[in-house]
C-alpha cells in the first residue's frame, strides 16, 4: 500500500489474506510468522535460512545434520546416522538411530526402535521394546537457540542448559 509518493508502508500477510503459521527457529529459538505454504524462509530475529515442513525419513541417511522447523519422523525400517538431528516440534524414531537429538517439542522412541546417542528435549517418552544406549539426556532441557548448528559439524555441540 502506498501512502505518499515515494513512500511505502511494510505489507504484512494478513493484508494480502495469506493465512500464516507460527513457527521456532532452530538457531536461535526465537518464534517467527510465516506464510502457511511456505517450505522455507528466513528467521525474522536471527536472519538464518529455515527449511519448514516435517523432515520424514523412511530409508537410510549417514551423515551431516537434519534440521526441520516442523517434526522429525524417522520411519520403522530407517536408518539415521548423524551428528545432529534437530526438529523443532518434537520427533519420533521408530528405526534406528545414531546421532545427537535436539528436540523443541517432546521425543517418542518406538517399542522396536534401536537408538543410540543423546537426547536433548522438553520431554521423552520410550515406548516398551525399544533399545536404548548412550548419553547424556538432558529432559527436561530447551536446546532451541543454545547450540551451535552452524560451527563444526564434526563434533557434537555442548548440551544446552537443563530447565528449572
Amino acid at each position: 500500500m502506498l501512502t505518499q509518493r515515494g513512500q511505502r508502508r511494510g505489507l504484512a500477510f494478513s493484508d494480502l489474506g495469506i493465512e500464516q503459521a507460527a513457527v521456532r527457529c532452530y538457531h536461535c529459538g526465537s518464534g517467527s510468522n510465516i506464510a502457511a505454504r511456505a517450505l522455507t524462509a528466513r528467521c525474522e530475529h536471527c536472519g538464518k535460512n529455515l527449511d519448514i515442513p516435517d523432515l520424514r525419513v523412511k530409508g537410510h541417511h549417514w551423515g551431516g545434520v537434519l534440521l526441520t522447523c516442523g517434526r522429525l519422523l524417522i520411519g520403522r525400517k530407517a536408518e539415521v546416522t548423524c551428528t545432529l538431528a534437530v526438529g523443532s516440534l518434537g520427533a519420533d524414531v521408530m528405526g534406528r538411530f545414531s546421532g545427537v537429538l535436539a528436540s523443541g517439542g517432546p521425543v517418542t522412541i518406538g517399542p522396536r526402535a534401536v537408538f543410540s546417542g543423546a537426547v536433548w528435549a522438553p520431554s521423552l517418552r520410550i515406548e516398551p521394546g525399544a533399545v536404548v544406549r548412550g548419553g547424556p539426556f538432558a529432559v527436561p532441557s530447551n536446546p532451541l537457540g543454545h547450540i551451535d548448528i552452524c560451527g563444526n559439524r564434526t563434533q557434537v555441540p555442548p548440551p544446552p542448559p537443563l530447565v528449572a
